[in-house]
């Protein structure tokens, strides 16, 4: 039976999300600030010698990659180069995409400058780098009227590029917002203008995280949003190559996704296993503390919902997450914890140490999400222990817990409402572990 599937996809979409839509403190992920970039401009250099166009790709390519690793310093100083080596509309595009990562890094002198200059560049007929301008002007706008700059950049009549990057970037706006049906509308017309655009443009990445940022947000079907993940995957291995670090992200969505299920989770479990190898990477060691704590969990989940039979083999992975979460001082991630290892003790025989766990939320957090899954689990013990009358206390505390912070209609309290019936008769006399 799965557990908090929500919860935890709502935490591995935040990562996802953060390498695009908020604007992080600067940090470096190397050792040695700007040698990384250096190393990698002397690679294209004796890659491609005086074949312009071939060094310019490679360069945006090189900047995409580290773009997927959160590493938006050395991406904009990349296509810096590819913007070095350029010249019209090539030139502003490049500059723009550097002015968005000096954006995303938080370094808003140099991201100034690098849209100056390719405003300078643009002329009417560059209705793309036009679009681009506009959008990276919305973005450090971040307001109302960027959000109808944005709108009207993606209407109807404009060209397919235009409306796929304003599309983007609107969904991203209109999430900030806390506007997640809007954001899925245009995310909707992102997604659905994928294949009209030309594959080599940056904006893939950004219409593709965002779609399973939304996606996972909204609770919708996990293969829907498996497609869009696939659809990532593959095109960060056309774009960026294969079985790079820039994969991470993506091969999270695979670990935590929340399948139908029958689903095959041995294949979520091998996705968290990879995932785990890359975050090894050195370009990766900037940012690990942010991956260790959903792929922890993702992966004790992954196993655990395999059936009662691998609950032990879980344990160690989600007892590592409540460790790291615990460490941090989240409150909702230790709460998250919480409530899949205690139904993983209780999966393993050890339904005493489950019970211990999950009674600390009704008493830390007691008008919270969390604790509604804590009292469907508490009930489903108390049931499979024979307290018929503890576990109705838990499933009618829980009922009324769902109408107070979700409302009537939330489909959590419907949950409760099937244990109730299956306490009366109406079907198995308790949900097993």
């Amino acid at each position: 039976m799965r557990r908090l599937a929500v919860a935890l996809l709502a935490l591995a979409s935040a990562v996802a999300h953060a390498a695009e839509s908020a604007a992080p403190a600067r940090s470096d992920p190397f050792t040695v600030p700007g040698q990384r970039e250096r190393e990698e401009v002397r690679a294209i250099v004796a890659e491609t010698g005086d074949d312009t166009p071939r060094a310019v790709d490679l360069a945006l390519r090189r900047s995409l990659y580290f773009r997927a690793l959160g590493a938006y310093d050395a991406g904009a100083k990349l296509a810096a180069y590819a913007a070095s080596r350029s010249d019209g509309a090539a030139r502003a595009n490049a500059l723009l995409e550097a002015a968005y990562l000096y954006t995303m890094n938080g370094m808003g002198a140099q991201s100034a400058a690098a849209t100056d200059k390719a405003a300078t560049l643009i002329a009417p007929e560059h209705a793309l780098a036009g679009a681009r301008l506009a959008i990276q002007r919305a973005r450090v706008a971040n307001d109302d009227a960027a959000i109808e700059t944005l709108r009207k950049l993606a209407r109807d009549d404009a060209p397919a590029d235009v409306r796929f990057a304003a599309a983007s970037q609107l969904s991203v706006a209109l999430s900030d917002r806390r506007r997640f049906a809007d954001a899925r509308a245009a995310s909707d017309l992102c997604w659905s203008l994928r294949e009209h655009v030309d594959e080599a443009m940056p904006e893939h990445l950004s219409c593709l995280q965002q779609r399973v940022f939304v996606l996972h947000t909204l609770d919708v079907n996990g293969r829907d949003t498996e497609h869009v993940a696939a659809s990532l995957a593959a095109w960060i291995d056309a774009r960026v190559g294969p079985d790079t670090p820039a994969l991470v992200l993506t091969l999270m969505n695979y670990c935590n996704l929340s399948f139908p299920e029958d689903a095959d989770y041995a294949r979520s479990e091998a996705a968290c296993e990879k995932a785990t190898r890359l975050v090894e990477h050195r370009d990766i060691s900037g940012r690990r503390s942010l991956y260790l704590y959903p792929l922890t969990l993702g992966h004790g989940m992954a196993i655990q919902n395999q059936g009662a039979a691998r609950a032990k083999d879980a344990l160690p992975y989600l007892s590592q997450a409540l460790t790291l979460a615990t460490l941090a001082k989240k409150d909702d991630d230790v709460r998250n914890a919480l409530i899949n290892l205690g139904w993983a003790q209780f999966q393993a025989g050890d339904a005493q140490a489950a019970k211990r766990l999950l009674e600390r939320l009704p008493r830390e957090a007691p008008d919270s999400v969390y604790t509604l899954h804590a009292l469907l689990s508490l009930g489903d013990i108390a049931c499979n222990a024979g307290t018929f009358d503890e576990a109705r206390r838990h499933f009618e505390q829980g009922k009324a817990l769902a109408v107070k912070i979700e409302g009537p209609q939330s489909p959590r309290q419907r949950h409760f409402v099937q244990r109730l019936e299956m306490l009366d008769g109406g079907g198995e006399r308790c949900n097993k572990p």
